[in-house]
Parts: C-alpha cells; sequence; structure tokens
C-alpha cells in the first residue's frame, strides 16, 4: 500500500522567526530526556520535532493566520503521532477551506481506509484523482478499497492504472493477482504472481 508524504511542512519563515522568540511551555517529561543524556533515540527526536512544529502552527492559528496548508499540515503532523481522529479533523477543515486541495482528499481516505470505512475513502480517493490523475497513489488506495467492499472489477481498473504509473513495483503485481483471482482469471493472476517474484529478485 502507498502512502503519501507530507507535500511540504509550511515555511513561513517570517512568522516562524517571529514565534521563535515565544516562550513555549515545557515539554513533558515523555518528550525530551536529560540534557545529561549521551544522545536522544532518533524516535524521540522526530516526536520532539513533531511537537514542536504543533505548537508553532497552534500560535499561528491563534494569530489568526488560516489557510488549507495550515489545516494540511497540522492533520499530518497528527497522522504521524497517531492521532487519527484530529488528522481527520483538521485534513477536513483543509478542504472546506480549499476543494481543490487533493492531498488533503488524499490523506484523509488513508485514514478511512485504515478505519475501515471504505465508502468514504473511495469517496476521497475519488476526489483525489478526479482534482489531479497523477497522483497515482490513489488508484491502488481506491482498488484496496473497492476490493474490501466486493467489486473487484473496479478494483482491477485501478491496479491497472497503478501499474501503469510503476511498472516495476511488485507488490502491485501480487495485489493484481489476489484481484484477478477473484475474478476468475486464474492465468492471468498466476503471470503476475510470476511478475512479482522476478520483480522482488531483480529479474524484472
Amino acid at each position: 500500500m502507498y502512502w503519501l508524504t507530507p507535500k511540504k511542512i509550511l515555511l513561513m519563515l517570517f512568522f516562524f522567526l517571529f514565534i521563535e522568540s515565544f516562550v513555549f511551555s515545557p515539554l513533558s517529561a515523555e518528550d525530551i530526556t536529560e540534557s545529561a543524556s549521551a544522545s536522544v533515540s532518533e524516535k524521540n527526536k522526530r516526536k520532539i520535532n513533531l511537537v514542536l512544529e504543533l505548537k508553532k502552527i497552534n500560535i499561528l492559528l491563534k494569530m489568526g493566520v488560516e489557510d488549507t496548508d495550515i489545516y494540511y499540515n497540522r492533520g499530518w503532523i497528527y497522522s504521524e503521532m497517531g492521532d487519527n481522529k484530529q488528522a481527520k479533523k483538521n485534513y477536513t477543515r483543509a478542504v472546506e477551506i480549499d476543494k481543490n486541495n487533493a492531498d488533503a482528499y488524499f490523506n484523509r481516505g488513508i485514514i478511512y481506509l485504515k478505519e475501515k470505512d471504505y465508502e468514504n475513502a473511495i469517496l476521497d480517493f475519488s476526489s483525489a484523482i478526479s482534482l489531479d490523475p497523477k497522483i497515482s497513489d490513489a488508484y491502488c488506495n481506491r482498488g484496496n478499497a473497492y476490493f474490501q467492499t466486493g467489486r473487484p472489477g473496479e478494483a482491477l481498473e485501478d491496479y491497472n492504472k497503478a501499474i501503469s504509473f510503476y511498472k516495476n513495483d511488485p507488490d502491485l503485481y501480487y495485489n493484481r493477482a489476489l484481484i484477478l483471482q477473484a475474478l476468475g482469471k486464474g492465468r492471468d493472476a498466476d503471470q503476475d504472481f510470476e511478475m512479482a517474484e522476478k520483480l522482488k529478485k531483480g529479474d524484472g
């Protein structure tokens, strides 16, 4: 399955330089280690960075700076923190402000997919595709949602499209083989299984 990396972490240098002079509230003991520690794990460093970025965005919002990218980025941060409820809420606000934010639709679709809310996932991936047909990852994820809702024919169409973008991805061929099996196309499924194995071995 494909996951969209953030298109950007909002760069509002003027505001961030201004905000750096603010005194942030201390991080909790879970978020930061003692300064005397020899090192901080990469995971903890990442967590601290996300907390700081979230604080910056929240201050911008309190200052009245509000646009689709701010909510998109806050949604991504919450998603990285594992708070899908808040992530979904922020992606929703992002598309309320700008109904052409394809990435926000896509990322919200990913959350719906995780929650097994396949119908809403399909709607969001479809919105992303209609806004930007080159969001190739939306096709395989929508294909997964179609397959889970008993629509293998539509899933196959989306996987065909995804493979047109990623011709050397073994996972796509493997997943398409499962769909072909469900459609009773055993010979075609076997060919995709073989292709998946070749690509995994680097023979494709």
